[in-house]
């Protein structure tokens, strides 16, 4: 292959392999997750969890072939803990009065 007067080989990797691993744990906006992935082949399985609004944790195991195709298992644990939320009242000016008045003006 040419591109650009740069010669390329292009090979195919018969028994391809990965894997990676990330987590996020942000205090300031509450962002807390992790995932992990791994590929052996033409077999590629993961999980990745991370905390819900509520505050319980959220995790899908995963795997995927070609064979079967994709399939996960999600899982919920821990507390559900909803925040109370401050309502606070409406403020509001004085009361609007209307005066009705009628027009007495003549009109020639």
């Amino acid at each position: 292959m040419n591109i650009d007067g740069e010669n390329f080989l292009i090979r195919r990797n018969d028994h391809p392999r990965y894997a990676f691993e990330y987590s996020v744990n942000d205090p300031h906006t509450g962002d807390i997750k992790h995932q992990h992935e791994q590929r052996d082949g033409d077999v590629v399985t993961g999980s990745y969890s991370l905390v819900e609004p509520d505050g319980s944790v959220r995790t899908v195991d995963y795997a995927a072939d070609w064979a079967s195709g994709f399939h996960a298992t999600v899982r919920k644990s821990g507390p559900t803990v909803h925040k109370a939320v401050a309502v606070q009242p409406a403020v509001l000016g004085p009361k609007a009065t209307f005066v009705a008045k009628r027009n007495t003006a003549i009109l020639h």
